[in-house]
């Protein structure tokens, strides 16, 4: 399918993103989003798919620095997503190491 897409349109390649999010394939849409960022950088729904996509995989503070970006581009939905993020990032932290002798 990307194969056929317009490479240089930053919304198609979004919205094949958020097609490969919606089948929960996180690695693909965050390729897809990579690449919409590639063509506009300052592409606010990239920027917060991306957040969303990095969250997906377990990269916490890539997410969340993409979360950032989303927001300070105007994305009001980051503002959500980034309290999530913290949240999970705290947890995180909470645990201890799963190889941590008792």
């Amino acid at each position: 399918l990307a194969s056929s897409l317009d490479n240089q349109n930053a919304f198609t390649w979004t919205q094949l993103a958020r097609a490969e999010g919606t089948l929960q394939n996180h690695p693909a849409a965050r390729d897809a989003f990579e690449r919409a960022l590639a063509i506009d950088s300052q592409f606010a729904g990239a920027r917060f798919g991306l957040a969303i996509a990095l969250l997906q995989t377990g990269e916490l503070e890539a997410a969340r620095d993409q979360a950032v970006q989303a927001k300070s581009a105007g994305d009001g939905r980051a503002d959500g997503l980034l309290r999530d993020i913290d949240q999970r990032l705290a947890l995180q932290k909470q645990k201890p190491p799963a190889n941590a002798q008792k």
